[in-house]
């Protein structure tokens, strides 16, 4: 059911897990390094917020830097949100570092959308050189805004929204600049 809001300007941008939790199970066995993407929901309405969270498991040394490679989000509008701290995490009877990288994700519009594969290049053995850690895409279906209870005036947004404008001055002369800010 969709219903007037009750305002609150703006959309609310947050993580949906802790950043403790292991949504990643199982590591395969004898592996030293391992990527996965994993998003809180795999079914959502179209402008909800999905968090995706990318990360980057090891449990030997690396070579060099780590680069990385992010997924590509077609039907999606991401917000950055901030990376949790590295962590540790012992995983069948391994211990590994964590490092995570993390965005809100808002689907801009109903069907079956695919977040690609993300990437970390690592050197775990500096005779090998670098090699690519892939992670698997992910999918998510994203299920239109329901029609019963829509208010009789609904375009398709939802919340509450105000537009100003403002400008430095009054008056100009031809030719002129003036500053002009759209909030």
């Amino acid at each position: 059911i969709v219903t007037p809001g009750a305002g609150g300007g703006g959309r609310r941008v947050t993580p949906n897990v802790p950043f403790g939790s292991d949504p990643f199970g199982s590591l395969p066995a004898g592996q030293s390094a391992y990527v996965k993407q994993t998003v809180d929901r795999k079914t959502v309405y179209a402008g909800q917020q999905i968090t995706y969270t990318f990360a980057f498991l090891q449990c030997e040394q690396l070579f060099g830097e780590v680069q990385y490679s992010p997924a590509d989000t077609p039907g999606f509008v991401a917000e950055e949100l901030p990376n949790p701290p590295n962590s540790t995490e012992t995983i069948g009877g391994r211990t590994y570092s964590v490092q995570r990288r993390m965005k809100a994700l808002f689907a801009t519009s109903p069907g079956k959308h695919i977040i690609g594969q993300a990437s970390v290049a690592v050197t775990m053995d500096p005779m090998l050189g670098s090699e690519d850690l892939v992670a698997d895409p992910v999918g998510v279906q994203v299920l239109p805004l329901p029609t019963a209870g829509r208010p009789a005036k609904f375009s398709g947004a939802v919340g509450s929204f105000a537009v100003r404008l403002r400008v430095d001055r009054q008056a100009v002369r031809a030719g002129e600049t003036l500053n002009c800010v759209v909030e």
